[in-house]
C-alpha cells in the first residue's frame, strides 16, 4: 500500500522525470561534439580536396 500523499508521489514522479531528461540531455549533448567533430573533420578533408 503507497502511504504517500498524491502531492508527494507527483513530485517523486516529477524528480524521476528530470533526472531521465538531464541524462538524455546530456547523451545528445555527447552526440552534438562527436558530429561537431566528424562535421569539422569532413570540412578539413574537403578543403584539402579542393
Amino acid at each position: 500500500m503507497n502511504t504517500e500523499d498524491p502531492t508527494s508521489q507527483r513530485l517523486t514522479e516529477l524528480e524521476i522525470k528530470a533526472s531521465f531528461t538531464e541524462d538524455l540531455l546530456d547523451q545528445l549533448n555527447l552526440v552534438i561534439v562527436r558530429q561537431q567533430g566528424q562535421i569539422d573533420a569532413l570540412l578539413h578533408e574537403l578543403r584539402q580536396l579542393r
